[in-house]
């Protein structure tokens, strides 16, 4: 789940961060259940930037994350990556 379009993605040999860092933000968002604040806290960044993420992640992936079986299947998902 990472974002396409980063413009710092040049900048790294491995591409860019957000490939490590928007899973992360998602999972947090999703254990979070759906508390922006709380979730930015836990991985600290700014509310807005992990609202930018997940409005980046319903664009790319076609996510209905105000669907309760989507969220579940993400977080399903999220999880099993991690590990």
């Amino acid at each position: 789940m990472g974002g396409g379009s980063c413009p710092g993605r040049s900048a790294y040999p491995d591409g860019c961060p957000c490939r490590v860092q928007t899973p992360r933000r998602v999972t947090a968002w999703l254990d979070a259940t759906g508390d922006i604040a709380s979730a930015a806290a836990h991985v600290r960044v700014h509310p807005n930037t992990l609202r930018h993420r997940l409005r980046r992640v319903r664009e790319l992936f076609g996510l209905d994350l105000n669907d309760p079986e989507v969220r579940l299947a993400a977080w399903l998902e999220l999880r099993v990556a991690q590990r």
